[in-house]
């Protein structure tokens, strides 16, 4: 069947989601951020994953055990963090995410310039500056471990709450604490203490 399914036979492509629709359903609901159960349903999510994967179908290549559902879930945990995304947006005319007190003035600072990035990000500046500075932020961010870089991203550009990013990272909110600590030391020390970004007055 996945063999018929990756030829671009719909039907066999229809059973085999339907096959794995009650695990990808259950998974996506245990990743959902409490603050957005009801407003995001598993269902809207695995619509847009089964469709994703009626597309992609073709690049699927059947390496390991229970290959197919690791494919799907995949595809189902970024559709899940993109409506993720979306919601948070949509609130930040409300005032974003709070941010956990106790930063230390530096690591205060790197969180305005990532707030700088998310103001850019969701209402392009026109300033050629401003775009400069948020572009050398970005490239700094990208050299950083990857669990670094998804933990900032998520809490202090996308504004996710530590628990909502818990969730949508499966560590617990002590651990999504540290990496954002960590990953605040490393993106200034990548930025450097005497960069233009720490002397604005």
């Amino acid at each position: 069947m996945l063999a018929q399914a990756v030829a671009g036979d719909r039907a066999a492509i229809e059973r085999l989601l339907l096959r794995e629709y009650e695990r990808l359903s259950a998974r996506v609901s245990t990743r959902m951020p409490p603050s957005l159960r009801g407003t995001i349903e598993s269902d809207d999510v695995l619509q847009e994953a089964f469709a994703q994967a009626c597309r992609d179908i073709y690049q699927f290549r059947p390496q390991g055990e229970d290959a197919f559902f690791r494919w799907l879930a995949a595809i189902a945990d970024h559709r899940l963090l993109d409506m993720i995304r979306a919601r948070q947006a949509a609130k930040r005319g409300a005032g974003r995410a709070p941010i956990e007190a106790g930063l230390d003035a530096a690591d205060s600072a790197v969180v305005d310039l990532l707030n700088m990035v998310a103001v850019h990000s969701h209402t392009p500046s026109q300033s050629a500056a401003n775009h400069e500075a948020v572009r050398q932020i970005e490239t700094a961010m990208d050299g950083l471990k990857d669990e670094y870089r998804q933990a900032l991203r998520l809490r202090y550009i996308d504004g996710l709450a530590t628990a909502e990013v818990a969730v949508v990272m499966d560590r617990d909110e002590k651990a999504v604490q540290n990496l954002c600590h960590r990953g605040l030391q490393s993106l200034r020390e990548r930025l450097g203490t005497g960069s233009q970004f720490f002397s604005r007055g």
